[in-house]
């Protein structure tokens, strides 16, 4: 059994209202997930403000992600070995001060292109939609992103905000990931 995409969708952006959603981890768990059926997959902090994946995932943070889109390295130098096999990581790299710009550049593009042909998921991990527009720039390449919302730590009221977003298509192929739900009641 081989997993290829969840019906075609192939690069998958991770996003929450707040840090406190579990993103982070939901997205490492599908990722590993994914790896273990035999999947090749790439894990992208694009967190360049607060990036967390590199230390679960036992990596170093740089180079990585904005030194890639900063054209100061190639890919080789930038994406990581994990202990899962067919796992890999390509960490937020050196902290920038503009990353929503480099987000923004045409070089995101080439990377997702060029990632799509050695590896079958390409997953990022955002920011936080509701405080910096980075995951809104990242929806543009993504065939879905995935919106985690953990039970009793969001008032629901700012589902209305979530959908007018979606409505808007400020954020596109929108889809809604419960975190931490007691399934029996």
């Amino acid at each position: 059994f081989k997993l290829n995409s969840i019906d075609g969708h192939n690069t998958i952006v991770f996003s929450s209202y707040s840090p406190m959603d579990g993103k982070s981890t939901t997205c490492i768990n599908m990722g590993i997930t994914f790896a273990q059926t035999g999947a090749k997959v790439l894990i992208i902090d694009a967190d360049m403000r607060k990036p967390t994946v590199h230390k679960y995932l036992e990596t170093p943070i740089k180079p990585g992600l904005s030194d890639k889109l900063g054209n100061f390295v190639n890919d080789e130098l930038c994406i990581y070995r994990t202990s899962y096999d067919n796992l890999f990581l390509m960490p937020a790299g050196t902290l920038p001060p503009n990353p929503t710009e480099l987000l923004m550049s045409e070089r995101l593009e080439a990377l997702v292109k060029e990632a799509k042909e050695s590896y079958d998921f390409i997953i990022f991990d955002a920011t936080p939609a509701f405080s910096v527009a980075d995951a809104e720039v990242l929806s543009r390449i993504a065939e879905m992103l995935l919106f985690v919302v953990r039970v009793g730590v969001q008032d629901k009221a700012f589902l209305k905000d979530l959908e007018r977003m979606h409505k808007s298509q400020r954020l596109k192929n929108l889809s809604v990931v419960i975190n931490d739900a007691d399934v029996k009641s």
